[in-house]
């Protein structure tokens, strides 16, 4: 009997894997009536923020800025895990509205191809990343 009990829990872990690194995703998005503040952090070796990352031609760090100096990404990760904390602050070159934000900067690296990545918490925030054209568009709303 527990010949054949092994390979089953050895299964049902490998099947419940994902599941369990998706437990220390986060996304929070903390608005205030002149700035925005987003968090985002993801697990994984292959996750959106690590492809993100690969897009940019960055390899630990990533750090963007608007001309305006009215927005702000900086990015950190290792083999296992990546994060990102996002500031929108109101002026030239930001919106904020109620409930949310966007903003957009120049990538270092111009690839021909572009990238989106959407993110959602179990709230009902959310962040959606676009980088093409040697641009990177950040837009974050507060449910």
């Amino acid at each position: 009997m527990l010949r054949f009990l092994a390979p089953s829990l050895l299964i049902a872990a490998q099947a419940f894997a994902p599941l369990a690194r998706a437990e220390g995703d986060s996304l929070a998005v903390i608005h205030r009536p002149h700035t925005v503040l987003v968090q985002v952090n993801e697990k994984g070796a292959n996750s959106r923020l690590q492809n993100l990352f690969d897009h940019a031609g960055a390899k630990a760090e990533l750090k963007l800025e608007n001309t305006e100096k009215t927005f702000r990404l900086r990015c950190a990760r290792n083999e296992e895990a990546a994060t990102c904390t996002a500031r929108f602050n109101e002026g030239p070159g930001t919106m904020i509205f109620p409930r949310g934000a966007e903003a957009s900067a120049e990538l270092a690296a111009t690839t021909p191809d572009s990238l989106e990545l959407l993110f959602a918490s179990s709230n009902g925030d959310k962040l959606s990343i676009e980088a093409k054209g040697g641009r990177i568009s950040l837009r974050a709303e507060k449910r």
